[in-house]
């Protein structure tokens, strides 16, 4: 009877730590597409691998299938759309400092999370450091972008590569933890250092689609 008493307690405890631990997500892998499939006059969204019972009785109907022109990004608490024809690379081995970048034509979105904290005007004397001094020029100490409901923060630095100039908006998301989360657009201005045509449509979709959970 004792080893009754002192085990059952046990086997609860362990049966609710393993209830409760959901499933680790994969951040290596790619967000998946979301289709529109149209049959007949209903449409219905459908996301890439999953299987989708569509109601209804069709005789003959014409089908079409069409890919939404977004995916969303959805690791370390951060949600955002970004094109859908954007490359995507994870880099989260060490896990105390993980990115993802995600590349198109003229811009590219990296996010980073770090385990320890870590200031824009740090992160850009990193990147100061890497080009040259000599190639870099801080434009705005205290640049400010609104994406969802959120203000951010940041430093934005011009960096010249040969004939080639890119800009770069590192910007710090709202955290509690002692951690960093930063989100760096990274764009190829025009002549005048105004966004691309890329750049400004992307940060259409980012100021609707942002959103972040604090933790």
């Amino acid at each position: 009877m004792k080893l009754l008493a002192v085990g059952l307690p046990v086997c609860a405890l362990l049966f609710a730590s393993c209830v409760s631990r959901a499933p680790a997500q994969d951040e290596t892998k790619e967000p998946p597409q979301t289709f529109v499939i149209n049959l007949g006059e209903k449409s219905e969204k459908v996301v890439e691998g999953e299987t989708k019972k569509l109601s209804g009785t069709f005789t003959d109907p014409q089908v079409s299938v069409t890919p939404e022109p977004y995916r969303l990004f959805p690791y370390q608490g951060v949600r955002f759309q970004y094109p859908r024809t954007y490359s995507f690379e994870a880099d989260v081995a060490d896990a105390a400092e993980k990115t993802w970048t995600l590349s198109g034509n003229d811009v590219t979105i990296m996010f980073f999370a770090f385990n320890s904290q870590l200031t824009t005007a740090d992160f850009a004397e990193k990147m100061i450091d890497q080009f040259g001094k000599p190639n870099c020029q801080i434009v705005d100490a205290n640049a400010k972008l609104k994406l969802g409901a959120h203000e951010l923060s940041g430093t934005k630095i011009k960096v010249k590569v040969g004939t080639h100039t890119i800009m770069q908006e590192i910007y710090s998301i709202p955290t509690a933890a002692r951690k960093t989360r930063l989100f760096i657009l990274q764009d190829n201005p025009d002549e005048q250092g105004n966004h691309s045509t890329e750049a400004r449509g992307v940060l259409d979709v980012l100021k609707k689609s942002f959103q972040v959970d604090v933790k």
